[in-house]
């Protein structure tokens, strides 16, 4: 499965009743929606996915661009990817 990253802005115009629409392609029936994050226009986020015992796997700073970790089937770190999932650095 391929990851892609949709960034859309919302108009919320009544804090008590609002539902969201995201129009997204569906490509197969196998499109899921990994993590959804709803933020005031000038906020930032920060988010990481680890995995117990063996360390972070991803990293997404506040401007939105991730870092990708890779490890060996002995849970030692091997490369280390930027955002486009081009390696930056090898160990």
């Amino acid at each position: 499965m391929t990851w892609k990253k949709q960034q859309q802005a919302l108009n919320i115009t009544d804090m008590h009743k609002w539902m969201i629409q995201i129009d997204i392609p569906i490509v197969s029936e196998a499109t899921a929606i990994d993590d959804l994050s709803v933020l005031p226009q000038n906020a930032s986020l920060t988010s990481a996915v680890t995995i117990t015992g063996v360390g972070p796997i991803s990293q997404t700073n506040e401007r939105g661009y991730t870092t990708y970790y890779e490890y060996n089937a002995l849970g030692l770190p091997t490369r280390i990817l930027d955002d486009n999932r081009t390696v930056m650095k090898k160990i």
